[in-house]
């Protein structure tokens, strides 16, 4: 007999109660911590509007020249950064995407292996 698995609705609903606002301590990896723990407040969803806004006026005031300025050979440029940044936040939005669904299957860890 197939096991029909949960509908993604009825799990959706199952845990958008418990994962409002921060993590508990024993929900994420310490090293997670160092993140979460700069997060003010209990609203992820205001804390990254406001942040989303404060880095595009940030790299708004940012040259086309100045973005590809490497202060010293081999260091990351300021353009290398931000998509660093963009291709870790693509990561992460899977990830999440994939506990709020509750996959079954075995999720790899993200090393990354750039600079």
């Amino acid at each position: 007999m197939v096991k029909m698995r949960e509908p993604v609705e009825a799990r959706s609903a199952r845990y958008s109660e418990a994962m409002m606002g921060k993590p508990l301590a024993n929900e994420a990896a310490e090293y997670y911590w160092t993140y979460i723990g700069k997060v003010e407040g209990d609203d992820v969803v205001a804390a990254l509007e406001q942040q989303t806004a404060e880095f595009g006026a940030l790299l708004g005031r940012v040259s086309e020249e100045a973005s590809r300025h490497r202060y010293e050979a081999g260091k990351w440029s300021v353009r290398e950064a931000v998509g660093h940044i963009n291709d870790t936040e693509r990561v992460f939005a899977f990830r999440a995407l994939w506990f709020a669904r509750a996959l079954a299957h075995f999720l790899r860890y993200y090393k990354c292996s750039g600079g």
